[in-house]
């Protein structure tokens, strides 16, 4: 078998850049391994068993054989990338030839290899002319003369030119005759190979991201996050990712090379161990490509003062709404490639964390992770009021005993938070821990109140205080916490027992939670003792205070 070491002595073949040290190279064999209708090239790994040459019809002894002069297209190399660059093609075939007549001159085998349809090298061999060959009046017919291998082979234009995955997928080796003299003698190919010199692939890493907000410009918004720090990322939400891939070794990366593809996956233990990535589209998924009508998909990007810090010179690539990503501008060693790729997040849940990378879409090029871009689907800080099945309560009450107006102060007493009307405080979103607090929805000169009469809940007046006007107290101490599945109360502490006072006390805590809290869980709160002092002297009725509650981010 004949190999080519490119870099070695490359200038008859290719473009003397090729000689350069610092270009890796390489070669790959192909075998066809089905019949010629149903083209297909298996890389060679080794093994001494040959791929089927079968041309269908009548001819069904694993060989193709051609009587007159018209060219035969073998086989189509087809998906089996072997580098980032071809640098060479050499097609080969094991043919022979059956001589119906001794002449002068004899007939010859020749051999054509096309690229996207133009043929770009031409072998030729002929049967040695020592041997006499029997009259064969058809093919096939006894194999006579072997002719041995024969060569055709070529090279692109220039260094900068190499053919790239789709042209060696339209790579195509014909098998034709020319007749020398009147009578046509009948050839047959046994064996047939290509193979294919190509420039090492580069050893890429994907050492740095960034998180930001969307625009409707090719530039993104507002950083979320610093850089190769995980961001939150409201749920249903558009945003910016920018990552870098950078080139740790090998050959350049080149613009008709291989490309890369964004890939997304719930994030496991790690972005390391997680598995179900899936390609991000425009269809399906949580995370989704997203269409800024003012940016074109493909739009060459440049550099924006809150880019990721990689460490090293940047090639500013493309803004991307879909994939695949190529490297329009060609990045060195030592370099890193950026994009900016527009997302958006569809049907997720908060608390859930996403991973993002990137994988080669062609080529055997090796991609390592030092960073996964993090997103973190967030929601809401709030607080509802809601029965024991979860369901939110439309209108929600808490009812005081049955007091006899009369001549002296009464108290009478009520329960925030029972069985059926629990108060759920969620915290779907912030980080710092948060504060739950409840005021007169009417604020401070607000009054409980039946019709036209009314009384205060908020002055301390009397003996027992509140007795002159009427006071509210609420005992939050004592009440009873309760976490959703899979969370605590770490960090969480009950508010101190208080009753209002006009001026000083609009508000009493009912509940505060600190950093060490969790995010993406509730807590249901009940029993909380309300105590009303009730002036004397107030006409029979049913008295009603309208209560906020209200939850903050500390």
């Amino acid at each position: 078998m004949r190999r080519w070491l490119f870099g070695v002595a490359c200038a008859a073949l290719i473009a003397s850049a090729l000689c350069d040290t610092t270009v890796n190279a390489g070669t790959a064999v192909f075998r066809p391994n089905g019949d010629p209708v149903s083209p297909a090239w298996l890389r060679y790994d080794g093994a001494t068993n040959w791929g089927i040459i079968n041309q269908t019809g009548t001819n069904t002894d694993n060989y193709i054989c051609r009587n007159g002069n018209t060219a035969t297209d073998l086989y189509d190399l087809t998906d089996e990338f072997v580098g980032q660059g071809a640098t060479s093609i050499t097609v080969k075939t094991y043919a022979a030839m059956a001589r119906t007549i001794l002449i002068v001159g004899n007939d010859q085998v020749s051999l054509t290899a096309t690229v996207n349809g133009t043929p770009v090298g031409t072998a030729v061999s002929s049967v040695p002319s020592s041997t006499i060959l029997s009259l064969l009046p058809s093919c096939p017919g006894t194999l006579l003369d072997l002719i041995g291998w024969t060569y055709g082979w070529a090279t692109p234009a220039s260094y900068t030119g190499l053919w790239s995955q789709a042209d060696m997928n339209s790579m195509k080796l014909s098998l034709g005759k020319i007749q020398v003299g009147g009578t046509a003698d009948p050839i047959r190919v046994v064996r047939a190979e290509v193979e294919v010199g190509y420039i090492d692939p580069p050893s890429l890493e994907q050492p740095a991201y960034r998180v930001y907000a969307n625009t409707n410009t090719v530039t993104p918004g507002v950083a979320l996050a610093a850089t190769n720090t995980p961001a939150d990322v409201t749920n249903n939400d558009a945003l910016r990712v920018r990552m870098g891939t950078k080139v740790l070794s090998g050959e350049n990366w080149r613009a008709n090379y291989g490309s890369v593809k964004l890939q997304y996956a719930q994030k496991a233990a790690s972005c390391a161990t997680t598995s179900g990535w899936g390609d991000v589209s425009s269809s399906s998924g949580v995370i989704r490509w997203q269409n800024n009508a003012a940016v074109a998909d493909g739009a060459a990007i440049s550099s924006y003062v809150n880019d990721p810090v990689t460490g090293g010179t940047v090639t500013y690539q493309q803004y991307r709404e879909s994939n695949n990503a190529t490297a329009p501008i060609a990045t060195p060693v030592g370099q890193t490639a950026l994009w900016d790729f527009s997302l958006v997040t569809v049907g997720g849940s908060p608390g859930q964390t996403y991973c993002l990378r990137l994988v080669p879409t062609s080529g055997a090029m090796p991609l390592s992770y030092s960073q996964y871009p993090e997103i973190t689907l967030t929601g809401d800080l709030g607080v509802s009021i809601v029965d024991a099945t979860g369901v939110v309560v439309s209108s929600p009450s808490v009812s005081f005993g049955a007091a006899l107006s009369g001549q002296t102060c009464q108290q009478t007493t009520g329960t925030l938070g029972t069985s059926s009307q629990r108060v759920r405080i969620s915290n779907y979103l912030v980080k710092n821990g948060w504060s739950a607090s409840i005021a007169a929805t009417g604020g401070s000169s607000a009054n409980w109140s039946s019709g036209s009469t009314g009384y205060a809940y908020n002055k301390s007046d009397g003996s027992p205080p509140g007795c002159t006007y009427g006071q509210l107290t609420l005992q939050p101490a004592s009440a009873t916490i309760s976490p959703s599945v899979g969370c605590l109360v770490t960090g969480i502490s009950m508010g101190s027992n208080a009753s209002f006072m006009q001026g000083s006390t609009d508000a009493i805590t009912l509940a505060n939670a600190s950093s060490s809290s969790q995010r993406f869980c509730y807590w249901d709160m009940t029993n909380v003792v309300a105590l009303q002092r009730i002036p004397p002297g107030l006409p029979a009725g049913v008295y009603s205070l309208d209560l906020t509650i209200t939850v903050v981010a500390q």
